[in-house]
């Protein structure tokens, strides 16, 4: 599936009953208008959903898709660090139009080749797997950096241990302006950076630094 409007939009009646759908060609986060992030994330989580074909009534049907998503872009989606649902890998390119080693890979392919790996997969003990404990790889701490808010921002790369309220937004709008970003509201800015540090007595501090 190339196109994410179909899953992720108004009429996205093509998921129902789909165990598996692999999406390609993921765009970048920055240019595509069709992914929306929050909805992706309920469908690759909620047990049930709602589908809607075009001319018909919206109805209520089991979800049971799972995906696997392939794009050449270095940040093809939106991936926040309290992330529990994707697992991010690059595919090694060492095969790249090695039309020798593909042959031969084909050829392993055989009838008895899947009889096993569905043996193996069946009689695997899974009973111990826990699927929010996703493997923490360089590409996806590089996809983590590349979404950080303009506030993560600001935290990582300002050069304090603890300030007060003014102190704090006076040193945020001074980072936005030296690097191009617009300031949010005094309310907005406090109200995102409340989570990212810990506050005491009207004290803003960089949790690394909190006793």
């Amino acid at each position: 599936m190339t196109n994410l409007e179909n899953i992720c939009g108004k009429f996205n009646s093509s998921i129902e009953n789909m165990k598996l759908i692999v999406c390609n060609e993921l765009q970048s986060i920055d240019t595509t208008k069709v992914l929306n992030s929050d909805a992706l994330k309920s469908l690759i989580t909620d047990k049930v959903g709602v589908v809607e074909r075009k001319y018909k009534d919206q109805r209520v049907c089991e979800n049971v898709a799972n995906f696997i998503m392939v794009s050449n872009n270095v940040v093809p989606m939106k991936l926040e660090s309290s992330d529990r649902r994707y697992v991010v890998v690059r595919t090694s390119d060492s095969h790249m139009q090695d039309t020798e080693y593909f042959d031969d890979l084909a050829e392993t392919l055989t009838s008895d080749f899947y009889n096993h790996l569905f043996s193996y997969f069946m009689t695997l003990d899974i009973s111990k797997f826990n699927p929010r404990q996703i493997p923490h790889t360089e590409e996806r701490q590089t996809l983590l950096e590349a979404n950080k808010s303009v506030y993560e921002l600001f935290i990582d790369e300002t050069d304090f241990v603890s300030l007060d309220e003014r102190s704090l937004y006076d040193s945020y709008k001074q980072y936005c302006q030296e690097y191009g970003y617009m300031a949010a509201s005094k309310r907005t800015f406090l109200a995102n950076v409340k989570s990212l540090l810990d506050v005491q007595n009207g004290v803003y501090t960089k949790k690394n630094f909190s006793e």
